[in-house]
């Protein structure tokens, strides 16, 4: 991807300077960083044009905090100063719908909710939209028309093992929330082992859990906004611990993942519905991500490469290597692929893009980040510098 001036992202604080801000440059040329914030946040979030950012305020990576936000004026202006969202503290998820307008927002001990951009920077004060003290694992579709999440009242661990309840909720465009659906049980073992609960595709069509009986299930919206039975995609004898559990944008292909063991899994939905579980590797994995379009697995092997391979029409392609990383947190496009490893202090933050028929050399963007997050496009790329405490983003 990128350019020569290459991005001392986020490092040091001396080497990005209010005002010296290069214009987006299209094609595979990143401008110079732009200052989003001069606080670090993490789970940041874009819309689809890039000129809307979010993230939770916070200097630890798994912390949880108030919602504070940008907006992007122009290339010579950059960014607004960030101002937080009215009314939300002890944030532990959070998207942006991809027109930038809605702000999905989940705290402990409140519930869901929802904030509305009225204009430019200014956002309505978080209103409630499903309470409970124990909900967990929010998502939003990217229309934000459809969430689902996990309740986790009543359940307990040993020696009870009792469930937690999976539910969804959609609307009409701009209209009222349906009530709460119960869709299925999840595994208790879910919440106590730190693993990932559920998944939504982000076009709102499809849901995937581990049931209490360690079930992979996925559940589809039929086209009258109904839901169909759940469809079972493979039984564990035991809890499978899944790192990551994702699927491509219209809920088509289904990839899943355990920490360091048997490798990424998928499953893909044809005439004849879902396909019989094969492998996109058998290396040892520890994270892994799906582009929207299904076609490109990107993931983490135990020899900390960063390895992706591409779906010909009948099986994973060969895998490519485009870098390295240990434990990564990734942000995936159809054309573009970021990351960072997990790591306290941040890592280098690299990239690569799709051009010429095949993915470019990676580049650096950053010598310590976190939280990378995407456009649709892959043409803005945001940030956590953990150098500096900070958050960026440059665009091409």
């Amino acid at each position: 991807m990128r350019t020569s001036v290459r991005l001392f992202i986020g490092v040091a604080a001396g080497a990005l300077v209010a005002g010296a801000v290069a214009p987006a440059q299209a094609g595979t040329t990143w401008g110079s960083p732009q200052e989003v914030s001069s606080k670090l946040g993490r789970a940041i979030s874009l819309s689809n044009d890039g000129t809307v950012a979010a993230w939770i305020r916070t200097n630890r990576m798994t912390g949880s905090g108030p919602v504070r936000t940008s907006y992007f004026k122009s290339a010579k202006k950059g960014w607004t100063s960030s101002a937080p969202i009215p009314g939300t503290a002890g944030v532990t998820a959070l998207q942006v719908s991809s027109d930038g307008k809605t702000a999905f927002i989940q705290t402990p001990g409140t519930g869901l909710q929802l904030s509305q951009r009225t204009s430019g920077n200014t956002w309505s004060a978080a209103a409630t939209v499903i309470s409970g003290t124990r909900l967990d694992a929010g998502v939003m579709s990217a229309d934000a028309n459809t969430i689902a999440w996990v309740d986790w009242t009543g359940s307990t661990d040993y020696p009870d093992y009792l469930p937690g309840s999976v539910y969804v909720a959609t609307r009409p465009a701009g209209g009222a929330w349906s009530a709460p659906v119960l869709v299925g049980k999840i595994s208790s073992d879910v919440q106590y082992n730190d693993m990932v609960p559920l998944a939504l595709s982000s076009d709102g069509s499809s849901i995937a859990w581990i049931g209490e009986t360690f079930a992979l299930k996925v559940l589809k919206k039929n086209a009258d906004g109904t839901w169909a039975a759940p469809v079972l995609i493979k039984q564990y004898a035991e809890d499978p611990a899944l790192a990551n559990l994702a699927f491509n944008a219209t809920g088509a292909t289904l990839i899943w993942n355990s920490n360091y063991t048997e490798g990424v899994l998928y499953s893909s939905l044809g005439a004849s519905g879902w396909s019989p579980v094969g492998y996109v590797t058998s290396d040892d994995v520890s994270a892994s991500a799906i582009t929207p379009k299904g076609t490109v697995v990107v993931y983490n092997n135990e020899d900390d490469q960063v390895v992706l391979r591409t779906w010909n029409g009948t099986k994973w392609a060969k895998k490519t290597v485009i870098g390295s990383a240990g434990n990564a947190q990734f942000a995936v496009v159809n054309k573009t692929i970021a990351w960072t490893a997990n790591k306290y202090q941040g890592s280098t933050l690299r990239a690569s893009i799709y051009a010429k028929g095949k993915w470019q050399p990676s580049t650096k963007r950053s010598s310590a980040a976190q939280s990378p997050a995407l456009t649709a496009n892959g043409m803005t790329l945001a940030w956590g510098a953990t150098s500096n405490k900070r958050t960026y983003a440059a665009k091409r």
